[in-house]
């Protein structure tokens, strides 16, 4: 914690405690909340940008032809596989044994 953390606390519970103070901090904080909007709106804004949308694709091929990105996704697929496999087997064997009651 910074070294003026409990003084600081302290000087703005006492600050906020009295009345015509907590209508301040209720008018600004309405507008705190109103500009984070309109930081969200921007950024998805921003992202929906077709030059931003072809940089990104662009980012992900080359992340994606990473020799270890490439053996990490082929591990991932394999094990993808097998669980597969057993999930099939398994459904198999379950429906033998309701067709033999």
């Amino acid at each position: 914690m910074h070294k003026y953390h409990k003084s600081r606390y302290r000087a703005r519970k006492k600050y906020y405690d009295k009345e015509e103070n907590k209508e301040k901090k209720r008018i600004y904080m309405r507008e705190y909340y109103k500009k984070n909007y309109k930081r969200k709106r921007y950024q998805k804004d921003y992202h929906l940008q077709p030059h931003i949308i072809e940089a990104k694709k662009e980012y992900i091929k080359k992340y994606n032809a990473r020799p270890d990105v490439k053996a990490k996704r082929h591990e991932w697929y394999v094990q993808k596989k097998i669980k597969d496999n057993e999930n099939d087997n398994l459904h198999a064997i379950n429906s033998e044994r309701f067709t033999n009651v």
